[in-house]
């Protein structure tokens, strides 16, 4: 158990964590009520509520901690005075390439994902009815720069794309890099890998949560939550659950990863 600080009522339980979590010291990144970040030059590592789950880089912990900093070494977080072990329970966050995604079952997610998706997101791609959501001069600007990157990836004109789409937005983690991340994902499970990684070589991005998003993303590393999907779409399967917590994701983070995901995937296929 950890105790944490300023809080010595609250013990912390750790219930599973991300295989790729790499050993070094960490110091807090930011911290809201479902997770707690701590970066190590460009990397990221996330305390995360059951409620997010499992996912790169991530701890899934009853609560998150509120220290300042860890440092990680040989299966132990160690803060201060307090040492703990990781749990037994780990998540392996890398998918197999080529998963064979039919059609129709990529068109069923783009309804569910249009339907359940908040006003702001990049849903637009899929019905232009949406855009009527961004109705001040502000996010009439910002629109039309998504629909300006979005069309020119669906040209394969990924160098342009990146260059408009990333950063765009506002947000912990901008729209734009979300939908990006997604993008990556869709041509890494597609067997697409060098557009994937070129993605990420594009992207200069100087939101830590964003670089390791798209990173993660082009070597085929995802939530728990998008695995399943993949997994349950490729078996033409229903996925409502994990789609639904995907979509939860932040306030737009999710509906716009969704989005690049499947824009990409329906544009490939």
């Amino acid at each position: 158990m950890l105790f944490a600080k300023n809080k010595p009522a609250q013990k912390i339980k750790l219930l599973s964590y991300s295989s790729d979590i790499k050993n070094g010291a960490y110091e807090l990144h930011s911290k809201f009520l479902k997770a707690a970040n701590y970066k190590k030059g460009r990397e990221i590592i996330s305390f995360v509520i059951r409620e997010i789950g499992d996912g790169p880089g991530n701890i899934v912990v009853n609560s998150p901690p509120d220290f300042d900093t860890i440092r990680i070494s040989k299966n132990k977080i160690y803060s201060g005075k307090e040492k703990f072990e990781l749990p037994k329970k780990k998540y392996f966050p890398k998918i197999e390439n080529k998963v064979f995604l039919p059609r129709y079952a990529i068109n069923r997610l783009i309804k569910y994902t249009l339907k359940s998706s908040p006003p702001l997101s990049m849903s637009f791609v899929f019905d232009e009815k949406r855009e009527i959501f961004f109705n001040s001069p502000f996010l009439k600007k910002m629109l039309f720069r998504m629909k300006k990157g979005a069309e020119l990836l669906k040209k394969d004109k990924i160098d342009s794309a990146v260059k408009i789409l990333c950063g765009l937005g506002v947000g912990l983690t901008p729209s734009g890099d979300d939908f990006l991340s997604g993008a990556a994902l869709a041509y890494y499970v597609l067997g697409k890998q060098k557009k994937a990684k070129k993605i990420f070589c594009l992207s200069h991005t100087d939101n830590l949560i964003s670089y390791n998003n798209i990173r993660n993303s082009s070597q085929g590393k995802c939530s728990s939550g998008v695995k399943d999907i993949i997994k349950k779409i490729s078996q033409n399967e229903y996925c409502r659950k994990s789609l639904k917590k995907v979509l939860n994701t932040g306030s737009t983070s999710g509906a716009d990863f969704l989005s690049g995901f499947l824009f990409t995937l329906s544009n490939c296929l």
